[in-house]
């Protein structure tokens, strides 16, 4: 087999898996929410502040890597002025 067909080949499967992908994400996003279930589309503050389940993926307002990553780095900020502080006394 020639080179170029091994090539026309793997593109055109790459595309047509990357066709596949779009197609399935948009009939995804166009599935409507089923009944009874309307209340679980978006996780709520107050939903998630009541639940102590912290590990819990849908539990945005916990497991926000910005989130985290904010509060590790003020943390650090208060501990190195807190050590600057006690260094100057």
């Amino acid at each position: 087999m020639p080179d170029y067909v091994r090539w026309i080949l793997a593109v055109g499967i790459l595309l047509l898996l990357l066709a596949i992908f779009v197609i399935t994400f948009v009939l995804y996003k166009k599935t409507p929410v089923p009944k009874g279930c309307e209340e679980f589309e978006k996780p709520s503050e107050r939903k998630c502040h009541g639940c102590n389940q912290t590990e819990c993926h849908f539990n945005l307002y916990y497991n926000d890597p910005v989130e985290k990553a904010k509060e590790e780095f003020q943390q650090e900020e208060k501990e190195q002025l807190q050590n600057d502080q006690k260094g100057e006394n």
